[in-house]
């Protein structure tokens, strides 16, 4: 028998299969794999039925609670024959902390008469039970045992005969019957004289004594009612102890002794045990918790729960959402509580929306009303407008799941390039235009229109290209009257001379008025 980390109980081996029906009844290496455990009338060779596995039941327990086998012995055989005829060593003389009801449980499973065994599984569970709610509990079984061997004789003279070697099969039987009936009728009539000493002398039974009466039943009353009541009082009502019950309410009496119906002086002291009611317990809080740390908090309080899942928006998937009863809610022990733990939030799936094209903010807005997740917003240089959306990192029309993030990129547009050259201070009439890739530039943009018209003077006269009008990079000349007065590389995206070609801007200044100052061109961006 398995008991795994989950405490589910596995049954891993069936044990030995009944031989009742065997004409030989011969114990194989087979049968006997399992001795230890057999009840008496399997090792006897008789028909077995449920009370045979309640019996090792019985035994299975007594093993676990005492750490011993109940009966050992050098062979198989003296193993059974022990089932069969020794009475087991009391479990609590094995273990001394062991409750008297538990140890009731275990001798009343493992009786060698079936009849005075559990007759079934339920009727065994129910003591178990009564035992759990309540531990200091004791059964009273009342059992007739026969400490007579004698009557096991021919079954084990069959089975030693068959395994002990040199030794005559058969052996003469024995008329025992006979014997055993008159033992068993002096020890009944010993018992009978016995039990009535002791009562006589618990002054239970005395034929001389008038004032003998019934012990009233007060179980299940109220001990304030009983204390209250004319029809008690010449009874001493003694409270010797108080204890948790889930059953009887707290006040009402759960056991006396003596018990009912006991013929007991009239004036007695009868000591009753009283219930505190169910032991309460408050409900702790696991909110946000792991679920594992609820568990053990519902344990650590003598709780049990189940778990549910369910979906939530806010709680983490694997945390606690709430208990039923809720927090702080005072509750029996034993109580089972339900803790909702969260599965993450609810899975919709919905079809990626076209972002690209459109102008940043009503993406986001797109995003937020299609129940997205806005990831990383990235502004790029480019050709499209500014501000346009460029890219999207899910492809449009792939079913994605709600709340799945998305990134875009954004058009910053290109930069405008700006030029200053500067032209000897005269009243001459300058053409200033711009070749690129050696094709004329028509600037539309209002101040910078190509070519313009000049008279120079000592300031930087500006000269502008349009960001967009073009990208990469290009040769630029910048012509004067015609001729080229400066040329060079630029990357249109940065805005930026990646180098310069020619620079005539000397000549011009040179053959120009006297007064006319000497300078070089100069390129800014913006």
């Amino acid at each position: 028998i398995m008991l795994l980390r989950d405490g589910t109980i596995k049954v891993m081996d069936f044990g030995i299969a009944r031989f009742a029906d065997s004409e030989t009844r011969t114990m194989t290496e087979k049968a006997i794999g399992s001795v230890h455990y057999i009840s008496p009338e399997q090792a006897r060779g008789e028909a077995t039925d449920d009370k045979s596995d309640i019996y090792s039941v019985g035994v299975m327990m007594y093993e676990m609670l005492t750490g011993k086998l109940p009966f050992e012995a050098e062979s198989a055989v003296s193993v059974a024959i022990m089932q069969m005829q020794t009475s087991p060593k009391s479990p609590r003389e094995l273990n001394a902390e062991l409750p008297e009801g538990l140890e009731d449980i275990v001798l009343r499973a493992m009786q060698k008469d079936p009849l005075q065994r559990y007759q079934t599984a339920d009727e065994m569970l129910t003591d178990i039970e009564a035992f759990k709610r309540n531990p200091s509990i004791h059964f009273e079984y009342k059992y007739f045992v026969d400490e007579d061997p004698t009557k096991y004789v021919t079954a084990i003279d069959e089975i030693k005969g068959e395994n002990e070697e040199g030794k005559d099969a058969k052996r003469k039987k024995v008329p025992f019957i006979p014997v055993l009936s008159g033992v068993a009728a002096a020890v009944l009539l010993v018992a009978l004289v016995a039990v009535g000493l002791y009562l006589y002398s618990l002054g239970l039974f005395n034929p001389t004594t008038s004032n003998m009466v019934p012990a009233p039943n007060l179980v299940g009353q109220k001990l304030t009612d009983v204390q209250a009541n004319a029809n008690y009082k010449s009874f001493t009502i003694k409270q010797s102890n108080t204890t948790y019950s889930a059953t009887v309410p707290a006040g009402c009496i759960i056991s006396q002794d003596p018990k009912s119906s006991i013929r007991i002086k009239s004036n007695a002291e009868i000591d009753v045990v009283v219930s505190n009611g169910p032991e309460m317990v408050k409900v702790p809080d696991v909110t946000n918790q792991d679920q594992n740390t609820a568990q053990n908090q519902m344990q650590v309080n003598n709780l049990t729960y189940k778990i549910v899942q369910q979906y939530d928006d806010t709680i983490t998937e694997g945390y606690v959402i709430s208990t039923d009863p809720a927090k702080g809610t005072s509750v029996a022990i034993n109580t089972q509580v339900t803790i909702y733990v969260s599965q993450g939030q609810s899975v919709t799936t919905i079809s990626m929306p076209n972002l690209v094209g459109m102008d940043i903010n009503d993406a986001k807005n797109t995003i937020q009303t299609s129940k997205l997740s806005l990831g990383k917003v990235t502004g790029v240089p480019n050709s499209a407008p500014k501000g346009q959306v460029i890219w999207q990192s899910i492809d449009k029309g792939k079913t994605v799941s709600q709340n799945q993030p998305v990134d875009l990129k954004y058009s910053l547009g290109l930069p405008d390039v700006t030029f200053s050259i500067k032209l000897p201070f005269n009243s001459l009439k300058y053409t200033v235009s711009i070749n690129v890739n050696y094709q004329s530039y028509n600037n539309t943009d209002a101040g910078y229109v190509m070519p313009f018209t000049t008279n120079g003077g000592s300031s930087n006269i500006p000269v502008k290209i349009e960001g967009g009008a073009y990208n990469g990079t290009h040769d630029v000349q910048i012509l004067v009257n015609g001729d080229l007065y400066q040329e060079m590389n630029v990357n249109f995206d940065t805005g930026t001379v990646a180098k310069i070609i020619k620079d005539n801007s000397s000549i011009f200044n040179s053959s120009s008025s006297s007064t006319a100052s000497s300078s070089s061109s100069s390129i800014s961006s913006t």
